[in-house]
């Protein structure tokens, strides 16, 4: 209706402008005065109404094109950022124990209890680099914070299975030896503490599936040094274990972990514990 009556009044001016134009020629020719009086405006009126037509198809065309492209993008993002979830995902499983660790010790509290500084952003670009993922479309901090809810989601099961929570760690030194024990009997081991006296520096012995481990347990603020490797290697010798591992809630110094290496003795930390078979058979 409104597209009648655009039409009729344009018929109209136009109408009048050809009547009034034309009145000097309409003594020569009044047929043809007559012709372009009544048919000029609808000539023209006819090719206007081709361009507005022209236009909006182009324009619904321009539109429907950039509405694909949108589509197209969104549908790669969300592509992309999955393809990125499936990776760290892969690598958060694989390295578990030791991003667990790091990311807990990333982020340092007062004696309130209040968090005075968070490396979390340095692990993860540090883990990103260390396993070459290359975001497509994350950001550093989507990343962060993608990391962080796997590893809550994976701590929550692993508690819900097996009772273990690395974090709920004992703050007698006695009683995070038994902590560390039960820890391991959960996960299948057969685990003891050793009584003190002539332990030879091995707090905790483990056996499973014919695999004997020596551990020395060190609830510590302060870096671990290479005193404690030295020792669970030299006592695990003389009991006849075939492994050796210091475990720790800090962490080691530069010479613990140079001395580690070249005696094969584990360090490890409240998070190894329910990857310590898997990480044996490695």
């Amino acid at each position: 209706m409104i597209k009648v009556l655009r039409i009729l009044g344009l018929y109209v001016c136009l109408w009048f402008v050809f009547f009034l134009v034309g009145i000097p020629f309409s003594t020569q020719s009044f047929d043809v005065y007559l012709v372009s009086v009544f048919f000029g405006p609808v000539v023209l009126i006819w090719i206007n109404e081709r361009r507005i037509s022209k236009k909006i198809k182009k324009s619904a065309s321009d539109a429907a094109a950039e509405k694909t492209r949108q589509e197209t993008e969104t549908v790669e993002w969300f592509a992309q950022i999955e393809a990125d979830k499936i990776a760290i995902r892969a690598q958060v499983e694989k390295h578990l124990p030791a991003l667990s660790r790091n990311m807990k010790k990333a982020v340092k509290v007062n004696d309130y209890g209040a968090a005075v500084s968070d490396e979390r952003t340095t692990v993860v670009l540090e883990f990103l680099a260390s396993t070459e993922i290359e975001l497509q479309q994350m950001s550093i901090m989507h990343a962060s914070s993608y990391i962080t809810g796997l590893l809550e989601a994976e701590t929550s099961v692993r508690l819900e299975d097996t009772q273990f929570d690395p974090r709920s760690i004992p703050s007698n030194g006695y009683e995070f030896e038994t902590w560390v024990a039960e820890g391991l009997e959960r996960f299948g081991w057969q685990a003891r503490v050793t009584q003190g006296s002539g332990d030879q520096g091995v707090d905790v012995i483990a056996e499973r599936n014919g695999v004997s481990v020596g551990l020395q347990c060190k609830l510590y603020s302060n870096a671990v040094g290479n005193k404690a490797v030295q020792e669970i290697y030299a006592g695990a010798k003389h009991m006849g274990l075939d492994k050796a591992a210091v475990l720790t809630n800090a962490e080691f110094t530069r010479s613990a972990k140079e001395l580690a290496d070249s005696t094969g003795v584990l360090l490890l930390s409240p998070e190894d514990i329910p990857e310590l078979y898997k990480r044996l058979q490695n």
